[in-house]
């Protein structure tokens, strides 16, 4: 696993607002992490083992 949250700010908060581009909504996830290049898989649930719809973006950051 790379990474898991279920709110941005619980864990990583410094880190995402350095990106200058964090969620508008404090209940969103967000994780940055620096990693090689590969295939990866991201495997979304929601709060609680929920079920629903996910959008999931990657961003390459300098």
């Amino acid at each position: 696993m790379v990474g898991a949250n279920n709110n941005w700010k619980d864990s990583q908060e410094v880190e995402i607002r350095a990106t200058t581009i964090p969620p508008n909504d404090d209940r969103e996830s967000a994780i940055v992490a620096t990693l090689r290049p590969a295939a990866y898989t991201a495997i979304v649930r929601g709060a609680g083992d929920t079920t629903g719809i996910a959008v999931v973006e990657v961003y390459a950051l300098q």
